[in-house]
């Protein structure tokens, strides 16, 4: 599914450094610089490409998907084959380490395979996007076990039928609620939009419908955790404004107020702007 995000990319730490990075004074030794320090990096290395390369990892829908219809010479070069990309297929409900999923070697991995995001493991679930199959990743920290769960687009079908809830309940009864940190997940359209108009999206009644099962189907503590104040949920898509609110309202604003106002759970709903930084 390539409407939004149905495979993962998992991006080369250098990425986001300056050139220089290994010339920053005081020394530093957390953080990306510092794991990357830790894993013995050379400013030599940055120029032969050691940490170039970049995994697309997804179900293999994904992969077929973005090898036909994406980087095919015709709407892109054939990237991959020019060794910046690599494709990883992924089978659904099966977990894999960080580790084995990133193109460096196990001596390179065995430095950093407890430090952050490399003790991650990651499971990928099948998810219903109207007539198309979208993922959702749950991520889960090997040291501290400590949740993530990323949802692609999916939600309410209008021209097929599909069992999208179970499909979502399957996550959730892998989630132990204590340990689960942040749900990222789109809020497409406001409340008064009609199924026949929602191709596999969600309104903010659907997505607190889900919050609700999420305390029910998850693996409970005990006694029993019945709210969900520890968890953030983060709306990672809002369909642009068609028609004007009669209040004048931003869709944005209206999705806010319709999620707050049916929130009996206490999450904490965040709506970001495009760029903003969020701490889980």
């Amino acid at each position: 599914h390539l409407d939004h995000v149905g495979g993962l990319i998992l991006v080369s730490p250098e990425d986001y450094l300056a050139k220089n990075w290994i010339d920053v004074q005081p020394p530093i030794n957390n953080g990306i610089m510092g794991l990357i320090k830790k894993l013995g990096f050379k400013p030599s290395d940055f120029s032969t490409g050691i940490l170039q390369k970049k995994t697309i990892m997804g179900l293999p829908s994904t992969i077929n998907s973005i090898s036909t219809n994406l980087f095919n010479n015709q709407v892109w070069p054939n990237l991959p084959s020019f060794g910046r990309y690599q494709y990883f297929s992924l089978a659904a409900g099966i977990e894999y380490p960080f580790t084995e999923l990133v193109p460096y070697n196990a001596t390179i991995m065995s430095a950093v395979s407890n430090e952050f995001p490399f003790s991650l493991k990651v499971k990928p679930f099948e998810l219903c996007h109207d007539n198309l199959i979208s993922t959702s990743f749950l991520f889960t920290d090997s040291v501290t076990g400590e949740q993530i769960a990323f949802f692609s687009d999916t939600g309410v079908p209008s021209s097929v039928a599909c069992d999208w809830e179970g499909k979502n309940y399957s996550v959730w009864k892998q989630i132990k609620i204590e340990k689960l940190k942040a749900i990222y997940l789109e809020t497409s359209f406001p409340n008064i939009t009609p199924d026949s108009a929602m191709f596999g999206h969600l309104r903010p009644r659907d997505v607190m419908k889900l919050m609700d099962q999420l305390l029910v189907q998850s693996i409970q503590t005990s006694p029993p955790t019945t709210n969900l104040k520890h968890v953030k949920l983060i709306v990672e898509h809002i369909k642009p404004q068609v028609s004007e609110d009669p209040n004048g309202w931003t869709t944005q604003r209206v999705i806010y107020q319709q999620l707050k106002e049916a929130n009996t759970n206490g999450i904490r709903v965040i709506i970001p702007n495009q760029g903003d930084p969020i701490c889980i």
